[in-house]
């Protein structure tokens, strides 16, 4: 999967940065290695991790860890679990809106709070929190996903956009990604 994101900091600003995630499934649907490379605009390395099994390695902190609970199944599209839920929770909103010519529904889940509650690194206090879903009415594919906060005053940020690209099968990934799964040593 190929994505980009944008991260709005604390001071106003953005980061941007270009994102891989490469999966091995086994033919369960776990997940058995897995890699995530995120780069600047300019191609520096802002993030470098590999998991083998239960065991995944930070190669930009250098840290590493063993969490069973990183084994999980593959997950192409979370398309069925946000209608589900859609259906059932009335804290969901949905929209349909047109973007370039292409169609698409937004699913909005949404949390309120009150009292407003605080929330690190923001110095204002949440008063409402929105994980919002843009997904293709004609493909069906995740467009963009959205975390949108609002504070006590009415302003809002849009603290993180990730726009997603690109999803296939390949049968051989970049050597880059195989150097990294044969470092890691479960």
């Amino acid at each position: 999967m190929v994505y980009e994101n944008e991260e709005s900091n604390v001071n106003g600003g953005l980061t941007r940065t270009f994102g891989e995630t490469w999966q091995y499934t086994e033919s369960d649907g776990t997940i058995s290695k897995q890699v995530w490379i995120e780069k600047t605009p300019d191609e520096a390395i802002r993030q470098k991790i590999a998991r083998v099994g239960k065991t995944e390695v930070n190669f930009t902190t250098g840290t590493a860890a063993e969490n069973a609970s990183l084994q999980t199944k593959a997950q192409i599209n979370n398309l069925p679990d946000l209608i589900l839920q859609s259906i059932l929770d009335k804290n969901v909103l949905r929209e349909a809106k047109n973007v370039d010519g292409e169609p698409y529904q937004i699913i909005t889940l949404q949390e309120r709070h009150d009292p407003a509650i605080e929330v690190t690194p923001f110095t204002k206090r949440v008063t409402l929190d929105q994980y919002k879903t843009w997904i293709n009415q004609e493909t069906g594919f995740i467009w963009m996903t959205q975390i949108i906060y609002q504070f006590e005053d009415g302003s809002e940020l849009i603290n993180q956009t990730m726009r997603y690209s690109t999803m296939e099968r390949i049968n051989q990934p970049p050597q880059e990604v195989l150097d990294l799964l044969k470092e890691v040593l479960p």
